[in-house]
């Protein structure tokens, strides 16, 4: 790429961020402060969806502020993804700290080539203290394969309390374990091919269970199928007994966090 691209793509980047940050980000911050936990759910969503393409530009074209203001931005819009009742809720404090990491951001958008020297510690500091709320999030990762089961645990570990099941058994013994003390699992990633009991019959189970004692949708635990192989029986079977997304093996942060959103697209 010679340096006429780079400042064609550059330019780019800029005028349809900024142009992002007005039309996009601010409108549906202000839906989120006048609306809270009971904001549309394609907001957060978008919110989210936004500063990921922010993020993984800037990240490209070599712009570390930009980079690391949007991602710790994102990784918010992650947390109330992944929580949609009173343990995180999109208060005014935490709103008006997303308000600042965008004029902070459309600064540094400003001027592109001076972005590496706006301050922005302070803006960073007040996210990753909300950031810490995290530990309020629980998270169980059922998977028979050792390495693939640390992988998720050590992702995952990022957005909350992340616990480990080897089987069905193991993770529907665990589940229940969690209810009875009052402290359920609000995510769990769940391999479908396991020994024993597999994971469309461990997901099976705890539907069954959730409904026996009439817990609300909403608050039920959110169920991410992981898979080997696209085999689509098995996969149509999860998402009839409950699943809300599933994800291809090998898998990443990247896989993770986009399946994410399709907890909340609909």
């Amino acid at each position: 790429m010679n340096e006429l691209h780079d400042e064609e793509i550059i330019n780019r980047f800029v005028t349809e961020s900024l142009d992002l940050l007005e039309t996009a980000v601010e409108p549906d911050l202000l839906a989120l402060e006048r609306e809270g936990a009971r904001v549309s759910p394609a907001i957060i969503t978008n919110l989210f969806r936004v500063l990921n393409n922010i993020k993984e530009i800037a990240d490209m074209l070599g712009f570390e502020a930009i980079k690391t203001l949007s991602s710790a931005m994102e990784e918010l819009f992650i947390l109330f993804m992944l929580f949609r009742d009173e343990k995180l809720v999109p208060d005014r404090d935490k709103i008006d700290v997303l308000f600042a990491g965008v004029d902070k951001l459309r600064v540094m958008f400003q001027d592109i080539n001076g972005s590496a020297y706006v301050p922005y510690s302070d803006e960073l500091e007040r996210i990753n203290g909300i950031l810490e709320s995290r530990n309020v999030i629980r998270i169980l990762v059922v998977d028979d394969e050792f390495v693939s089961r640390k992988k998720a645990q050590k992702i995952l570990s990022q957005y909350g309390e992340c616990y480990t099941a080897a089987n069905g058994t193991e993770a529907l013994e665990a589940f229940r374990l969690a209810h009875a003390e009052g402290n359920p699992y609000n995510l769990i990633t769940m391999d479908i091919q396991m020994p024993d009991m597999d994971g469309i019959e461990t997901l099976e189970r705890i539907r069954e269970w959730e409904e026996s004692r009439n817990i609300e949708f909403v608050r039920r635990a959110k169920v991410l199928m992981l898979t080997a192989t696209e085999a689509k029986n098995a996969l149509f079977k999860s998402f009839r007994k409950g699943c809300e997304a599933y994800i291809l093996k090998p898998f990443d942060k990247k896989k993770l966090t986009n399946a994410l959103c399709k907890f909340w697209d609909t």
